[in-house]
């Protein structure tokens, strides 16, 4: 994974960091849902392995103060003409640094499946997943929202035999009901 963030997403973190510094944080309890969007550029073991492509992510999860379990799906394209969807269920550990920002680790356990636009399904495997992230509270007004940042690294054992990663960087917002 470059040291770059990708897509110009760079530009969000002075934002970001007024933000932590101006809004109370929400409480850390509670259901949520979670949607992200962004890009896969390093791929491996995979049709259009050297091209990347976009990532996406919806979750519903539940947090207790530190922790939380999310499960839910996800995908990347893999090339103009492929893709990979997929199944996933997270633990994840968060520690607040100052206000509403905090940084999380988590792992998690995923069921993926390869996809071709001729042929749909053509490989399949489990595998499980390892990420860092930085959550960002938006405050009680906003419906217990929090913005974030998200760096995974997704391995799969295919049942062809190829041995998968992918790499995603994500920005995504959570809202809490």
């Amino acid at each position: 994974m470059g040291a770059a963030l990708p897509g110009g997403m760079h530009r969000f973190l002075p934002v970001l960091a007024l933000i932590a510094l101006a809004v109370p944080a929400p409480a850390a309890a509670g259901s949520y849902v979670s949607v992200g969007i962004g890009e896969s550029p390093e791929l491996s073991g995979l049709p259009g392995d050297d091209i990347g492509g976009r990532s996406g992510r919806i979750m519903v999860g539940k947090r207790h103060g530190a922790l939380a379990i999310e499960g839910g799906g996800f995908g990347t394209t893999l090339g103009p003409a492929s893709s990979l969807v997929g199944l996933a269920i997270i633990a994840k550990g968060h520690l607040t640094l100052a206000g509403p920002l905090s940084l999380y680790g988590k792992l998690g356990l995923n069921r993926g499946w390869v996809r071709t636009d001729t042929m749909g399904t053509v490989d399949s495997g489990n595998g499980h997943e390892l990420g860092i992230g930085a959550d960002l509270g938006l405050g009680a007004g906003l419906g217990h929202a929090s913005l974030w940042l998200d760096f995974t690294r997704q391995s799969f054992d295919m049942l062809s035999g190829a041995q998968a990663e992918i790499d995603t960087t994500q920005v995504g917002i959570a809202f809490g009901f």
